[in-house]
């Protein structure tokens, strides 16, 4: 799609909605050091509330962020990072012949060689009358955790290529999982492009509870009854999010209620977040070597070593170099075999469990991930437990 001196491509994937309704939602995002502030009854409590908008690390619509010169959004999958992406693509470009501006939006899942990618960003029409003229250009990036090439291909590919352009006529935003982006490559390639203080870095926050209302006026249900079904269910940590929103919804409008099962809600929720939900990766077969319910079986036995231990995250940085005390080195997780429902598999590191059922320890800066939500952790924890149990007796009596 070409608006004015801009061209913005259309989304597609996980950050499309495809046949699932689209909400004019309002995202806003938390600086990673930041914290999200829950105290809305589960939900984001809302930053357009005045009384709330004092706090220096509040979080901020897109259009408040525009002083960054390179942005970095994170979030997990299917939270509306592409779908926010774009839509800040598309108000740059309705400005684009006012503010002298060019945006180009590229998804890069669409590439599958460092060649096709360097021509559609660096050698295309826009960029190179960009780089012969005067204007300014704000370069948008998608999924680059999506990307049919390695994500350490595309951010030495970033980092070699930014700094050989007019980095004072260029703004650079880009979307990945907040679980691998490359900090050390790309983040450092940035910060040495336009300064520490020209990066920002923030994560997308969850919903708000005027967000959920909207969605149910969307979807043809009632607001308040369902608001009413998620607190009867405890399964607000779950309508906060996008992916398991969608998920609450058409147990809603099929059986006109919640489970009343906190087990049954959870599992369900959790192997929901446990799959691969893009589409773009299910159709170029990238699922893992993974089933959801091996992944939500690691993720138990994330939760019964944190909680045994009484361990904040999972450390999964460089362990040479020292892992807090109060984190679990990713080494610690591995070993072993784990049964179920499912096909036996060994346990390597799972590094990708971390990326789909928790969320970044962000505050202490460190390569960690906690748990997004104290009751995940412990009804992972149980089920995980109560299995150990099963199998125990078993073999023993």
């Amino acid at each position: 799609m070409t608006l004015g001196s801009a061209t913005v491509q259309p989304q597609s994937g996980a950050g499309n909605s495809g046949e699932r309704p689209i909400y004019n939602w309002q995202r806003f995002w938390v600086p990673r050091t930041g914290t999200v502030d829950l105290s809305d009854g589960g939900f984001l409590a809302d930053p357009t509330n005045l009384l709330l908008r004092s706090s220096a690390t509040k979080p901020h619509p897109l259009t408040e962020l525009t002083d960054y010169r390179a942005l970095v959004l994170l979030g997990e999958p299917g939270i509306g990072k592409s779908t926010t992406l774009l839509e800040e693509a598309e108000r740059v470009a309705k400005q684009a012949v006012v503010e002298n501006t060019i945006s180009i939006h590229i998804d890069l899942r669409a590439y599958s060689s460092d060649l096709l990618l360097h021509k559609k960003v660096f050698e295309s029409a826009e960029f190179v009358a960009w780089l012969h003229g005067s204007s300014h250009l704000v370069l948008h990036l998608d999924s680059l955790d999506e990307a049919l090439l390695r994500i350490d291909s595309i951010a030495n590919l970033l980092a070699g290529e930014l700094p050989r352009y007019p980095a004072s006529r260029m703004s650079l935003r880009i979307a990945c999982r907040t679980a691998v982006w490359p900090s050390e490559t790309l983040e450092t390639a940035l910060g040495d492009i336009w300064g520490k203080a020209g990066v920002g870095v923030f994560e997308l926050a969850p919903l708000r509870r005027r967000d959920i209302v909207a969605a149910t006026v969307v979807q043809g249900i009632d607001g308040e009854a369902f608001i009413h079904e998620l607190y009867a269910a405890n399964a607000v940590p779950f309508a906060i999010k996008p992916l398991t929103l969608n998920l609450l919804f058409g147990i809603f409008k099929k059986e006109g209620r919640l489970p009343r099962s906190l087990t049954d809600l959870y599992v369900r929720g959790c192997l929901k977040l446990c799959e691969v939900s893009n589409q773009s990766r299910r159709d170029a077969r990238r699922l893992g070597s993974l089933t959801a319910a091996q992944r939500l079986r690691l993720a138990s036995r994330i939760a019964a070593t944190t909680m045994f231990a009484n361990r904040y995250a999972v450390w999964t940085g460089p362990e040479a170099d020292g892992v807090p005390e109060e984190d679990v080195p990713l080494s610690a997780l591995t070993g072993g075999r784990e049964e179920g429902e499912f096909p036996a598999f060994d346990v390597t590191l799972p590094r990708t469990v971390c990326a789909k059922c928790w969320i970044p320890a962000s505050l202490r800066q460190g390569a960690a991930f906690a748990w997004d939500g104290r009751t995940k952790a412990m009804l992972n924890f149980l089920r995980h437990f109560i299995w150990l149990i099963s199998k125990f007796r078993l073999k023993t009596f």
